[in-house]
């Protein structure tokens, strides 16, 4: 069995991370351990959460998003305590990054609950409108 790193465009990893990653680890047998360790030192974020949901828990993550006067409240229910990962949100044509953690937020949106969209095609997750 092969295991594949994908790389979604978040915007915190640099040009050629995929690159240095396969440098640094060419012709080695590594543990899962080094590969959180490089990409939590590669992009100066804690990444542990993340990796720990996908690799350790068969469930996927849920976004959670409440429509209400106010806005949108959203949040990640995850198997994983303190998984926190961005994702896109709002219309094709004007996607806008949010940072849920496992704690409501609320934003700010014109979008009616149809309109409203996840980029569930860049993220391996699954979306819950309420």
């Amino acid at each position: 069995m092969k295991t594949a790193f994908l790389f979604p465009g978040q915007g915190s990893q640099s040009v050629g991370m995929g690159r240095d990653f396969y440098d640094n680890f060419k012709y080695q047998t590594i543990m899962t351990e080094d590969v959180v360790a490089y990409f939590n030192q590669q992009t100066g974020m804690n990444l542990t959460p993340v990796f720990d949901q996908y690799l350790r828990h068969a469930s996927l993550p849920v976004l959670d998003l409440q429509w209400g006067p106010g806005g949108i409240r959203y949040r990640w229910e995850a198997a994983e305590p303190g998984f926190a990962m961005p994702v896109m949100v709002g219309s094709k044509e004007h996607w806008e990054r949010i940072h849920p953690t496992t704690a409501w937020q609320t934003m700010p949106t014109a979008l009616a609950k149809d309109d409203f969209e996840v980029a569930t095609d860049l993220f391996y997750i699954t979306v819950s409108k309420q």
